[in-house]
Order: structure tokens, then sequence, then C-alpha cells
């Protein structure tokens, strides 16, 4: 079974921000679970704006706006 590896720089940024991901998803009306899957690459939002926010909170997030 091949393992996906995590950005370590998200790794270190979720837990030096504790609240934001359950912050953005309040704010946005999504799960956290879903803004981790963001975070991490393994989801997309239909109109980025979890990406957004993300960004906005200086995630490093690999994300660019189409």
């Amino acid at each position: 079974m091949p393992t996906t590896k995590r950005d370590p720089k998200a790794i270190v940024w979720a837990s030096d921000h504790r609240n934001a991901l359950s912050q953005i998803a309040g704010e946005l009306g999504v799960t956290p679970q879903f803004v981790h899957y963001v975070l991490y690459s393994k989801r997309k939002s239909k109109d980025g704006r979890v990406e957004r926010a993300l960004k906005a909170l200086g995630a490093p997030i690999k994300w660019r706006a189409a």
C-alpha cells in the first residue's frame, strides 16, 4: 500500500495555529476535516474559498487561483 507524505511545513503550520482549521471551517460552513484535507492537498474546494482562507492565514498551501 503506497503511503502519502504530508508536507512538513504544513504540519508545523497546523501545530502553530491550533484552532485555525476549526475557525476556517466554522466561517465557511464546512467540516474541520475538509479543511484538513485541503491543507494537505488531498481535496480541493469547488470555488477555492478554503484555499484562500488558508493562504490568508499564512498556511503553506500549494494552490494557485485560476
